[in-house]
C-alpha cells in the first residue's frame, strides 16, 4: 500500500487578453484544501467554488464577491455556504442567482467479505464503512479505519467490544497488529503534512511516532520479535525501505531497496516482500539470511489479462508460505491470487465481480481473512442534484 497523492489544485486568474496571470490566494492554509470546481453568478459579480479536503475526498461549496479594484480583491474573503454532512460538487447558480445546483453525496462502503465455497459476496462486521483491515495473530481481533473519515478502530472479529484508538484531523491507512496483540502501528498524517509512522497501544492511549525522519513514511510491518518496524516509501519516491527500532528510534535503511515500495515482513522473519517501481510490476523478496533480493513475480499477472491487472497489496499467509495479491479488473471488481515462496507459483484464488446494475468497488484496498477469503469495501456512495436557495447581496 502506498500513500494516495491527491493532485493539488487551486484558484488562478488571468485577464481576458492572457495578462496578469496570478494565484488567488484565498483560503488561510490553502496546503489543506483543493478547489475542485469554479463557475461565475450570472452578472458576474460573485464566484462559486467548490473547495474540498483531499484526505477525506469531500467538498463544500463557497463563494467569493468579484471587485474591480485590485486594491480591494486583496481583501475579498470567500464566505462558506455549506458544512456537511453531504458534499457538494460541480456547483454553479442558477440564471436568476437565487440558487446554486449542485452534485451532492456522501461517500460509505460496504465492508464484504467473498465466500469461496458459496463463490458469493456477504457482509463482513455487518457491513459497516470501513477499510484496511488486518487481524492479530491469534485471529481474535481485528483493526480498521472507517471510511471516509480515517478513523483507527480495533473490535473482537464478531464486531464486539469496539474502541476508537485515533481522532480526527489524523488520517489512519494500513494498521498492522504487533506479534504479541498489545499494540498497533499504522501510517497516518494530517492533511497538508508527511506520512509518519505511529504506534498506540491496542488499549488506547496517545499514538506515538516512531521516527523524526523528514520523508513520507507507509506500510509499517512489525518485526518477531516486536521490538522493530520495516516501512517504505511512498509509490513515487526514490526513497529505500528502512527499518526503525523501536527501542532507540535508530533508522538503517534496508540493502538494495531504493524504489521498492509496500513492504510486507513474514511472520516468521526470513522474508520481506516489496513491490518494485510502478511501471515494472513486479513483486520482489528479500531474504534476510543471505541480505539479497529476488524476483517472485514478475507482470505475468497481467500477461493473460487486462492490463489494468497490476499486483498490489500483498499479505503474507500465517505460516509464512504464501504471498496474497490483488490485482483490480475494471471498475466492477478484483482478481485475488496467491504466490508459493517456495516454488515461485501463482494461483488463482478469485475473481470478483460486482453484478451488474449495482455499485463497484470504492478505491483500490484489498484484505484477506485469517481463512484466505478476500475482503473489499464496496461502494455505496449516494449522489444526486441539489438546488440550494441562496440569498447573495447585490
Amino acid at each position: 500500500m502506498t500513500k494516495w497523492e491527491a493532485p493539488c489544485s487551486s484558484l488562478w486568474e488571468v485577464s481576458a487578453d492572457g495578462t496578469n496571470l496570478h494565484r488567488m490566494m484565498l483560503f488561510a492554509g490553502e496546503e489543506n484544501c483543493e478547489v475542485q470546481g469554479q463557475s461565475w453568478s450570472p452578472d458576474g459579480r460573485y464566484s462559486i467554488l467548490s473547495v474540498g479536503d483531499p484526505n477525506l475526498g469531500r467538498a463544500d461549496i463557497w463563494v467569493i464577491r468579484e471587485t474591480q479594484s485590485s486594491f480591494l480583491r486583496n481583501t475579498a474573503k470567500p464566505v462558506q455556504l455549506t458544512a456537511g454532512p453531504l458534499s457538494f460538487w460541480n456547483a454553479v447558480p442558477s440564471l436568476d442567482g437565487k440558487q446554486i445546483f449542485a452534485i451532492g453525496g456522501e461517500k460509505r462502503g460496504e465492508l464484504v467479505r467473498y465466500d469461496l465455497r458459496l463463490q458469493r459476496l456477504e457482509p463482513f462486521l455487518s457491513g459497516i464503512s470501513a477499510d484496511h483491515l488486518d487481524f492479530s495473530r491469534d485471529g481474535k481481533w481485528v483493526a480498521y479505519v472507517t471510511f471516509p473519515e480515517g478513523i483507527l478502530w480495533r473490535s473482537k472479529v464478531d464486531g464486539s467490544d469496539r474502541m476508537q484508538l485515533t481522532t480526527s484531523p489524523l488520517h489512519v491507512v494500513v494498521p498492522r497488529w504487533s506479534p504479541d496483540g498489545k499494540r498497533i502501528a499504522f501510517s497516518g498524517n494530517v492533511s497538508g503534512g508527511l506520512q509518519k509512522i505511529y504506534v498506540v497501544s491496542a488499549e488506547g492511549g496517545k499514538p506515538d511516532v516512531v521516527s523524526e525522519e523528514q520523508a513520507d513514511e507507509v506500510d509499517p510491518t512489525w518485526s518477531p520479535d516486536g521490538n522493530s518496524l520495516i516501512f517504505g516509501p511512498s509509490q513515487w519516491s526514490a526513497h529505500q525501505i528502512s527499518s526503525v527500532d523501536l527501542l532507540t528510534g535508530r533508522v538503517s535503511a534496508i540493502p538494495g531497496s531504493r524504489g521498492l515500495y509496500s513492504p510486507r515482513m513474514s511472520p516468521d522473519g526470513r522474508f520481506i516482500v516489496a513491490i518494485d517501481t510502478p511501471g515494472n510490476r513486479k513483486l520482489m523478496l528479500f531474504d534476510r539470511q543471505t541480505q539479497k533480493w529476488s524476483e517472485l513475480l514478475d507482470s505475468a499477472i497481467t500477461g493473460a489479462a487486462s492490463p489494468q491487472e497490476n499486483p498490489g497489496w500483498p499479505q503474507w499467509s500465517g505460516d509464512s508460505k504464501y504471498v496474497y495479491v490483488g490485482a483490480k479488473t475494471g471498475a466492477q471488481g478484483y482478481s485475488f491470487y496467491r504466490v508459493g515462496i517456495a516454488n515461485h507459483q501463482l494461483e488463482r484464488v478469485a475473481t470478483v465481480e460486482v453484478p451488474e446494475g449495482t455499485t463497484g468497488v470504492w478505491g483500490t484496498w484489498m484484505g484477506v481473512t485469517p481463512d484466505g477469503s478476500p475482503l473489499l469495501l464496496r461502494d455505496q456512495s449516494i449522489h444526486e442534484i441539489y438546488a440550494l436557495d441562496v440569498d447573495l447581496p447585490y
